[in-house]
């Protein structure tokens, strides 16, 4: 078994955040954490600023090295309604110059990027802590904080085993979830495989608030949970 590592930190948001959610172009409502896509062009965009290189050049880099990222927060998450923005124009008037968007309000998401290539993740860890990034709408500026490199404990969990996760992992990997979590439609990655698929996230719903929560379900397939200090990941990639 290879060791795997995983690059942890925290992003805040300078005041709010909006990641769109692909079928909602009208209404542009937001994922409430960065989905895997989402994460791995954030780092992309670092790499890019951080090392000079053509950005596509970064995201295939990204791509190659980065085998899964996840995320969680640990405070709740506010949701607005649907904001429609406004700006002044000529003679003094006021109009409409985008479409609405939902935006989400939380202190700070935690996330991580796993791979088995050390090097790689300590340029990574050094391009995020020097970049200035965003997520979603080029309006969700974000602070990176906390970046660590940890070696990941990997657990082999069977299928039928009852598993507790912290962070945001695929809803097929489960036969049965117990409990209140959240299900969203996400990409994985960012260009070679434009498929969505059910991911779970560590989160229950109240009005228009979500609280974070933990994930325990049985395994419908044999899975591996990689642990890198408090954050529980699951994955059935073959490490």
């Amino acid at each position: 078994m290879r060791n795997i590592y995983a690059v942890l930190f925290n992003l805040a948001p300078s005041a709010f955040f909006s990641i769109r959610q692909p079928h909602s172009f009208q209404s542009a409502i937001s994922y409430p954490l960065p989905p895997p896509s989402t994460l791995k062009g954030l780092l992309a965009n670092a790499m890019q600023q951080y090392m000079k290189v053509n950005p596509i050049k970064a995201l295939n880099e990204v791509e190659s090295k980065i085998l899964m990222c996840s995320a969680r927060s640990d405070d709740p998450i506010a949701l607005s309604f649907c904001t429609l923005r406004l700006r002044v124009f000529d003679k003094g008037e006021w109009k409409r110059d985008a479409l609405p968007r939902q935006f989400a309000f939380g202190h700070k998401v935690t996330c991580a990027a796993v791979s088995s290539d050390k090097d790689y993740l300590e340029v990574l860890s050094r391009a995020l802590s020097n970049s200035i990034l965003y997520i979603g709408d080029s309006e969700s500026l974000v602070t990176v904080s906390g970046v660590e490199i940890v070696l990941t404990n990997q657990i082999q969990a069977r299928t039928g085993e009852i598993v507790e996760i912290n962070s945001y992992c695929p809803y097929d990997l489960f036969k049965r979830i117990k409990g209140e979590a959240t299900i969203y439609w996400v990409f994985e990655e960012t260009r070679t495989q434009r498929i969505q698929r059910q991911y779970i996230f560590p989160l229950k719903m109240s009005g228009k608030i979500l609280y974070p929560t933990q994930i325990t379900g049985e395994l419908k397939e044999e899975s591996t949970i990689l642990q890198a200090m408090d954050m529980r990941m699951l994955s059935n990639i073959s490490f």
